[in-house]
This record gives C-alpha cells, structure tokens and sequence, in this order.
C-alpha cells in the first residue's frame, strides 16, 4: 500500500523534479497534521491515533469499514509496528477499537472500530464541516 504513495518512483521525471515534489509533499503532509491536531483539540485520541481510526472505519475513500492486524496498520500509515502498538493498546483500553478473529489463522489479532469510535469521528467530522456543509447535513 504504501507503494501507491510514492508516485515519483518510476514516473519518467528527472531526479531534480522527483526530489522538488517529494519536498511539496512533505510541507503538504506537515500541514495536513496540523490541520489534524486542530481539529482533534479536546478530543481523547491524538493525530496518529486519529489516522489509525480513519484508516479502520473507512471513510477516507468511502470504502466499508475493514479488519487489519498491526503489521498492515504499521504498513499503510508509514509508522513503525511499535508505534501502531503503543496507538491500537490505548484505543482498545477507550473502548474505540475491538479485537477481531482472523478466519484462518487464529494468532493473527486483527482490529477494527468500534460503535463509540464511529461516533468519535462522526464528532470530528462535524466540527470540521464548513458553514455550508452542515446546513446540508441538517436538511
């Protein structure tokens, strides 16, 4: 997955253009965890935590909520395996995230979100909303 988001790669560019917008990326990508912090102020998890939830409940790109293990987490949100296991220990411990059996293989932990997680981001999602966006929401 993370493959996906290095699009420089093998994209015909020169070295100078692939490291000029690796750079942008990287301000974009300081910005957006800014943003993140923001909006999560007061809120009981931080911009990792938040990600991690993000990922799980599938809203990011409108897919169904998903069951991962802590390998695929680490893997997708470029975070090391005990930075994933630190944030899915303390989101278990607030109720937010819930151990799933894998179907074949019994040692894998696989998580998912939970109904009090769905509703943490519902809440984020609002006070992010512009003006506008929740006039439509009400109506």
């Amino acid at each position: 997955m993370a493959e996906s988001f290095r699009p420089f790669v093998a994209s015909g560019l020169t070295a100078a253009e692939r490291v000029d917008a690796a750079c942008r990326l990287a301000i974009v990508g300081k910005l957006a965890c800014r943003d993140i912090a923001t909006w999560l102020r007061g809120a009981a998890i931080n911009e990792p935590e938040f990600r991690l939830l993000w990922l799980l409940s599938g809203s990011g790109n409108g897919a169904a909520e998903c069951s991962l293990d802590q390998a695929d987490l680490a893997e997708r949100l470029v975070v090391s395996p005990a930075q994933v296991s630190g944030a899915v220990e303390r989101l278990r411990n607030l109720g937010l995230l819930e151990r799933v059996q894998h179907e074949r293989d019994r040692r894998r932990q696989l998580w998912r979100v939970t109904n009090t997680a769905g509703e943490l981001l519902g809440q984020i999602v609002s006070q992010v909303a512009c003006p506008h966006e929740r006039r439509e929401e009400a109506a």
